[in-house]
């Protein structure tokens, strides 16, 4: 189990992410940000966008064996997306006073 390059993936698709979230309330249809874009901006991208693509990507050369192990990599997920999300929210509360 190749835990370096599961940090690497989760660095390189944490960052896609946060671009890709400010992209997203930047240029969102309504044209107003409020609390409702911003929820939903991080969920697409955190939820669904992040984890899946890690762990897609992560899953082609390794093989989760034991419980242990799938423990270790959903820990170690989740602490990057807990990062993202403290990231965009902070870079949020710093561009639009809200």
């Amino acid at each position: 189990m190749n835990i370096s390059l599961l940090e690497e993936l989760c660095k390189k698709h944490g960052r896609i992410v946060f671009e890709n979230f400010k992209s997203s309330v930047e240029n969102n249809p309504f044209g107003k940000i409020n609390e409702g874009i911003i929820s939903d901006c991080l969920q697409f991208e955190v939820d669904q966008e992040f984890g899946r693509k890690v762990l897609k990507e992560w899953i082609k050369t390794n093989n989760l064996n034991s419980k242990a192990q799938i423990d270790m990599v959903n820990d170690i997920v989740n602490g990057y997306k807990k990062t993202i999300v403290n990231t965009s929210l902070t870079w949020v509360k710093n561009k639009y006073v809200l």
